[in-house]
C-alpha cells in the first residue's frame, strides 16, 4: 500500500496493489502494521457497509467528537462515489479545507480520515456501496454533522442532489462563531 498525502493534514489517499489473475483479483484493504505509522496504531473496532441506490444521493458530512473521535478508512466496493474530507479540527492548519476525490469499485484506492475530519460523499451512479473501517465504536451522543451546502465551505457537488436524509438536511450551518471541535 502507498499512503499519499492529501490537502487535509493527516488524511491520506491509499493506493492498493491488487493481484490479478484468471480468477479475478485480490486486494488487501487494511493492515494494522502498515497503518500504524499513520494512525497511532488504528485497529478496526467496527466495519460498516453503506449502500446507496440512487445516483446523486448525498450522505454527510458526519463526524464523531471526543471522547468518541475515530479514524475512518473508506473504500468503494460497488459503483462510484465522489468522496469528501472536511477538516473541522480546532486549530488545525487545514481547518475547514475540503479534499475530494472519486472512489471507484474497480480502482485500487481508499481514503483514510483522521479524527476531527468529517466525511461525506455523493453517489455518481446507481447502486454504489462503501465499506467503512472505524477505529472506534459509533456513539450517537458524540455524533456531529454539517450541511453540504454550508456557505462557509468550498464544496461543489458533481451532480444535483437527488436524495438527502432528514438527518443530513437538518444539520446546522456552521455560523461565524464555529471554531472547530477539540480532540
Amino acid at each position: 500500500m502507498d499512503f499519499v498525502k492529501t490537502t487535509i493534514m493527516g488524511a491520506f489517499l491509499i493506493r492498493h496493489h491488487p493481484s490479478n489473475d484468471n480468477r479475478g483479483s485480490f486486494c488487501r484493504l487494511f493492515c494494522s502494521r502498515e497503518f500504524a505509522e499513520f494512525t497511532n496504531g488504528m485497529v478496526a473496532s467496527q466495519v460498516n457497509l453503506s449502500q446507496t441506490s440512487k445516483k446523486g444521493t448525498f450522505r454527510g458530512f458526519h463526524y464523531q467528537f471526543a471522547p468518541a473521535h475515530e479514524y475512518k478508512l473508506v473504500s468503494c466496493i460497488q459503483g462510484q462515489v465522489h468522496d469528501f474530507a472536511l477538516d473541522v479540527r480546532r486549530g488545525s492548519a487545514t481547518f475547514l479545507k475540503v479534499f475530494s476525490c472519486d472512489l471507484v469499485a474497480d480502482a485500487p484506492y481508499s481514503l483514510l480520515l483522521p479524527p476531527g475530519v468529517a466525511h461525506g460523499f455523493q453517489s455518481l451512479v446507481d447502486n454504489s456501496a462503501l465499506i467503512y473501517n472505524h477505529s472506534g465504536f459509533y456513539s450517537p451522543e458524540h455524533q456531529g454533522g454539517i450541511r453540504f451546502d454550508d456557505p462557509r465551505l468550498d464544496v461543489t457537488l458533481p451532480l444535483p442532489v437527488s436524495e438527502l436524509s432528514e438527518r443530513d438536511a437538518a444539520h446546522p450551518f456552521l455560523g461565524d462563531a464555529f471554531e472547530g471541535i477539540a480532540l
